[in-house]
């Protein structure tokens, strides 16, 4: 009996100890559990606002895409006035020149 008691003893000691790890297990991973999660949260958290940088940044683009391109169409319009103002100069200083020439030949 006594071998028993020392045997059964043993084997209420071993299974305390093992309750204890377990507990210890289980409870490192609720915090494990709880700390996941809160990560899982921070990176949702953490993707909702990127993805909101993500899109403004796309409408800044598009935006920005539109004022380029609104940018280089008045360029080409400004250039083609500039360039035909540039050529009414050429013809008006031809008139200008074959009036003066006109008028020494006719007043000769």
């Amino acid at each position: 009996m006594s071998e028993y008691s020392r045997t059964y003893e043993g084997y209420r000691r071993s299974m305390s100890e093992y309750s204890r790890t377990y507990e210890g297990h289980r409870r490192s991973m609720s915090e494990y559990s709880r700390t996941y999660e809160g990560y899982r949260r921070s990176m949702s958290e953490y993707s909702r606002t990127y993805e909101g940088y993500r899109r403004s940044m796309s409408e800044y683009s598009r935006t920005h895409e539109g004022y380029r391109c609104s940018m280089s169409e008045y360029s080409r319009t400004y250039e083609g006035y500039k360039r035909s103002m540039s050529e009414y100069s050429r013809t008006y200083e031809g008139y200008r020149r074959s009036m003066s020439e006109y008028s020494r030949t006719h007043e000769g």
